[in-house]
């Protein structure tokens, strides 16, 4: 189970022209900016926080027992990567510390979260939200995770309790990335109806990359593991969350795996969707709308 991208960071496709190239398309002309066209940091994030090498990322391995008979069906996020970066906030310099107990605001960055006795009460219906009850007394979160984390203190069907939050280091200079986003989604859905098959391929291993580069930094102009962690936390936040909708609906899943993978029943996949704009997620058999969920397998 890996809770990145599944390829090999250190080439991109040579199949792939210079233009559709997706790490050197955001580091030139979709570049996120904030006033006056300021460009981000891209290459040295300074000062680095210590703690970038100890973020818990929720990952996960999980099932439960299967109606006898039933007909499982396999999802899958539809560009996961492209999908979590499209609605996640990231810091567009530095991060800076602020020591001491103090309040979740919602600024782009990690915070140390106090969880100390705090178990998930509910593994017969669904994972834990951070992937395991066996997480350390205190962590190191991404933002997204402790957003989620504090819905489910408001959420009463969740039972999680308060937590304080110890230390922070977060900006307060949030950016998104919604034209590098875009751009993926309209070159992806421009591909697949050209019929570009390898080229398509090929531009999916590209801003898959271009999420691990964001890590490591080498050959490219972009390394900032903020950025990195983000991603990650925010795609496994978005997918717990729709799965948490369907239990709460009366209908989760069976099993789920590999951060955006899960299966259900035919019957419950079937009466999920007849919610209608209700449902907790969308399927798009297509492909193409970022964050929809395609069939991957059925038996």
């Amino acid at each position: 189970m890996r809770p990145e991208p599944d390829i090999d960071p250190d080439t991109e496709p040579d199949i792939l022209p210079k233009e559709l190239r997706a790490l050197r398309k955001f580091e030139q002309e979709l570049a996120p900016t904030r006033g006056r066209g300021r460009l981000p940091h891209l290459r040295r994030l300074r000062p680095v926080p210590p703690m970038l090498d100890d973020v818990h990322l929720p990952v996960w391995d999980w099932s439960r027992p299967a109606p006898p008979e039933c007909d499982p069906i396999t999802l899958d996020v539809t560009a996961q990567w492209p999908s979590a970066a499209s609605s996640a906030r990231y810091p567009h310099g530095a991060l800076r510390r602020r020591a001491g107990e103090q309040a979740f605001d919602g600024l782009p960055g990690f915070w140390l979260c106090d969880l100390r006795g705090i178990t998930w009460r509910r593994g017969g219906d669904l994972m834990s939200p951070l992937g395991t009850n066996a997480h350390r007394p205190k962590v190191w979160l991404a933002t997204p995770t402790v957003a989620l984390l504090r819905e489910l203190v408001e959420d009463e069907d969740a039972h999680w309790p308060d937590f304080p939050i110890l230390d922070s280091w977060t900006s307060d200079e949030p950016v998104r990335f919604n034209a590098w986003t875009n751009w993926i989604r309209d070159t992806r859905v421009e591909l697949m109806e050209a019929g570009a098959d390898d080229l398509l391929a090929a531009f999916k291993d590209s801003y898959a990359i271009a999420v691990v580069m964001w890590k490591t930094g080498e050959g490219c102009d972009t390394k900032r593991p903020d950025w990195y962690w983000i991603t990650l936390a925010q795609a496994a936040a978005s997918h717990w969350r729709r799965l948490w909708n369907a239990v709460k609906a009366g209908h989760g899943p069976i099993s789920a795996g590999a951060v955006d993978e899960c299966v259900f029943t035919a019957d419950d996949l079937t009466a999920l969707m007849e919610l209608g704009p209700l449902a907790p997620f969308r399927i798009d058999p297509t492909g193409r709308a970022l964050g929809t969920y395609k069939i991957k397998k059925w038996l």
